[in-house]
């Protein structure tokens, strides 16, 4: 939210997005019994992000920036204000580590 803040003068669009159930290897260092129904739940998976795709490509969400989707469908973001600076500071923080 604060991104897409920064960035919205700019008329740089920043939003987030669910990806739904897609196959990765996110489960690979989950217990073993987490890995098992990753497992058994992977042939119903997409292999691809279809709500990614969309938030990324539509042409309809030009200038529409700090929201967050799932399916498709905006989901409003509340933060209080100090935990969205405390969020901002910690990940430029990170950030400095792969500089």
């Amino acid at each position: 939210k604060i991104l897409a803040d920064k960035l919205q003068e700019k008329q740089i669009d920043v939003n987030a997005f669910h990806p739904g159930m897609v196959k990765s290897g996110l489960a690979r260092n989950a217990p073993w019994a987490i890995r098992i129904l990753v497992k058994l739940a992977s042939p119903f998976m997409a292999t691809d992000s279809k709500n990614g795709i969309y938030v990324c490509l539509s042409e309809e969400l030009v200038g529409k920036t700090g929201q967050l989707f799932v399916k498709k469908i905006p989901k409003a973001l509340h933060f209080k204000e100090d935990y969205k600076t405390d969020l901002w500071a910690q990940t430029t923080k990170m950030l400095t580590l792969f500089n």
